[in-house]
């Protein structure tokens, strides 16, 4: 069931979607997942750009088979857009990333770190998470972001909100309303202007880590980010590696 803009208080007002630059926004008080509806609507012809926003998402997906699990609270949304951003298609889930964070630190003291590919990270944990997908002829930005919401205890080493970092809740409206603007920002970013945002920000650069492709693994120090958007691995053994894609664990 969608619900509209005014229910969910202020100051999301009727208006608010096109001050953003959205064609659409649909609201819905639960989701199995914003991106599987985004799927759904984009085969109904749904105007871009559009923002699919669950209060609570009972099925949400992480890249690969990782799952996101958020509890009442935690903001979970879908960007549908054209799929030519200026940033270019390296960049667009570490545009993303940036504006996600860049909102966060405007609204808290917090300033978050950014985990290659997909992580926005605050203390060492993870704050929010992103999945980029595509149809023939749309990308879809799904983002997950703990907020207000209880972290499981099997995950409060890994994962935190938001509210526990700063001691309050959060307004989920103003926040939403900022993220959303900043990624649309950020997409719009040249890279060449996204690299040095990210270095200064990077979570990985200089750690010791693990990458994985399907059943391959390789160990060495992040040399950071490339301008490409990809990842830089030194092994101690070998020329420097390159990854397009792939899962970062860090094991120092």
């Amino acid at each position: 069931m969608s619900v509209p803009l005014s229910d969910l208080g202020p100051p999301l007002l009727t208006s608010w979607p096109h001050d953003l630059g959205c064609a659409e926004a649909e609201f819905y008080r639960e989701l199995g997942s914003t991106n599987d509806h985004a799927r759904q609507r984009i085969a109904d012809r749904i105007a871009t750009p559009a923002l699919i926003v669950a209060e609570r998402q009972t099925s949400g997906r992480g890249r690969g088979n990782h799952r996101w699990a958020a509890d009442i609270g935690a903001l979970t949304f879908s960007l549908i857009l054209d799929p030519d951003c200026r940033c270019g298609q390296g960049w667009v889930s570490l545009a993303t990333a940036i504006g996600v964070g860049e909102a966060i630190a405007s609204h808290t003291a917090i300033r978050p770190q950014w985990k290659w590919p997909n992580d926005v990270w605050c203390h060492a944990r993870k704050v929010a998470g992103i999945l980029l997908e595509t149809t023939a002829s749309r990308l879809i930005v799904g983002v997950g972001l703990n907020v207000n919401n209880r972290i499981p205890t099997p995950l409060s080493d890994s994962a935190v909100s938001l509210h526990e970092l700063t001691g309050h809740p959060l307004g989920l409206a103003e926040l939403l309303q900022a993220i959303v603007r900043q990624i649309t920002t950020r997409l719009a970013t040249d890279a060449s202007q996204l690299h040095p945002l990210w270095a200064r920000h990077c979570a990985l650069r200089d750690r010791r880590i693990t990458v994985t492709q399907a059943d391959e693994t390789w160990t060495g120090r992040c040399g950071g980010v490339l301008p490409s958007g990809r990842l830089s691995l030194r092994p101690e053994d070998g020329d420097a590696l390159e990854f397009a894609s792939g899962t970062v664990r860090v094991t120092d």
